[in-house]
């Protein structure tokens, strides 16, 4: 079967071209039959505007250590398979060596390379900054498939990478981050087109956020875009059809789901390990709806402590299979057609007392602030959690305290705060290291 061949077959399954078979979502601990969860269609992703945006990718971007080999860096940091590369003939022992950084530097290249090396440069120049600007040459003496790749990613998305470049403009480099995500998010999406795709550890936690964010169907039409993308550039002989792809990748995509994926790709590279990147990923703007969307489509709860607990995403034929770690558990989903069915959902054992998010104190300061006055009350009732145990809370304890008087000097300095913004800030203290011991499940 060829290449592309095999990756239609993939895309078949992800778009759900054959409606007469139902995908579903499969939660296997390895104890016993996984639980089935049927996802929902009706659901809303979050919408990231551009002032979230900005304040997601200047707090993360700025700890992002630009990689000088940033495929090479993605590849790793995702898994992804290596497929291809340079070597030299050694004459005399007659073996084909992989070749160094730089070794390349005096071979003749044809002439339709060293125009497509001539039109990067040049675009490189016009767009961020002269010279090498996505560290697409660094082990490569032309543009290779990869590297093309990443080059279409980054034109597809040149409008928010422009508006992340600006944000981060103090740093002495801002264009070595940008091209460190772009990296990121290239690998990722060539790790989804691969047959039966399985991500583990960041990658997984990068699927389940890029469902919430952008909803089952948008990921899947995404996938359909990138596997025709990475066709037309496999055949392209050029930069314009190169950057004719890109932008085309770039209206399939749109840019609300465009600010969603660089802020994911941005937070990925910055928080490069599994644990760091589960109690992120719940703080992010929008991380609200996001939750509601992961839970109704995937049956997992979009908590620090239930995203830990999961090793890997695969995409067979039936479904998507997540595996979650054995002492997770999963509640099964309810069956379809309920009026609400309530997701799976992936929790710890807490047997401690309900605490209430929003106190008394909390709820008094919110009725005389500008913005969110109205919209919460005392001991509301979207926003509790249970201790893992009695010792964990038991009263107005110091610590409960402490807590209130850092949540209402947040509102004194925040006059302006949305109800997303407030919320999401809830959500960035309860996944603190200490607030998850206590609270396991989040809120």
């Amino acid at each position: 079967m060829s290449r592309w061949a095999g990756l239609l077959l993939l895309f078949a399954f992800l778009v759900g071209c054959n409606a007469t078979t139902r995908k579903v979502v499969r939660l296997d601990t390895g104890q016993g039959a996984p639980t089935v969860h049927l996802p929902r269609q009706d659901m809303e992703p979050p919408g990231v505007d551009e002032d979230e945006f900005k304040e997601a990718v200047a707090k993360y971007g700025r700890i992002v250590r630009p990689a000088a080999r940033p495929l090479e860096f993605a590849r790793r940091l995702l898994g992804v398979p290596e497929r291809s590369g340079w070597y030299r003939y050694e004459g005399r022992s007659r073996r084909l060596l992989p070749s160094g950084t730089g070794s390349q530097q005096h071979l003749r290249l044809l002439p339709e390379d060293e125009e497509l090396n001539r039109r990067y440069l040049l675009w490189c120049e016009r767009t961020w900054e002269p010279g090498d600007c996505l560290r697409l040459l660094v082990d490569s003496p032309v543009l290779d498939g990869d590297g093309k790749y990443a080059l279409a990613m980054a034109i597809a998305h040149s409008k928010v990478l422009g508006a992340m470049k600006e944000e981060l403009g103090r740093l002495v480099s801002p264009s070595a981050v940008v091209a460190t995500v772009v990296g990121g998010l290239t690998m990722y999406a060539i790790l989804l087109a691969l047959p039966e795709p399985v991500s583990k550890g960041v990658a997984a936690l990068l699927t389940l956020g890029a469902v919430g964010y952008l909803g089952w169907d948008t990921v899947w039409r995404l996938v359909d875009g990138w596997l025709v993308l990475m066709e037309e550039v496999d055949g392209s002989t050029n930069f314009d059809e190169i950057h004719a792809s890109g932008e085309k990748f770039g209206e399939v995509m749109g840019e609300k789901a465009a600010r969603a994926f660089v802020m994911l790709g941005t937070v990925v590279v910055a928080r490069s390990t599994a644990g760091e990147l589960a109690s992120t990923l719940p703080t992010l703007p929008g991380a609200g709806q996001a939750a509601v969307v992961a839970e109704s489509q995937l049956g997992i709860r979009f908590t620090a402590s239930a995203l830990a607990q999961v090793e890997s995403v695969a995409v067979t034929a039936e479904g998507v299979t997540i595996a979650l770690s054995p002492n997770a558990m999963a509640m099964n989903a309810q069956p379809q057609g309920q009026q609400r069915p309530r997701a799976s959902q992936v929790t710890a054992e807490a047997t401690g007392q309900e605490h209430h998010v929003i106190s008394k104190r909390i709820a008094l300061r919110l009725e005389k602030h500008t913005t969110l006055q109205g919209h919460y009350k005392e001991r509301d009732p979207r926003f509790v959690t249970r201790a893992k145990t009695t010792e964990d809370h038991n009263g107005y304890q110091k610590w409960h305290r402490e807590v209130d008087k850092e949540v209402i000097r947040w509102l004194d300095e925040n006059p302006k705060a949305t109800p997303q913004r407030f919320e999401n800030y809830l959500r960035e203290v309860y996944s603190r290291p200490d607030m998850i011991k206590r609270f396991p499940n989040g809120f």
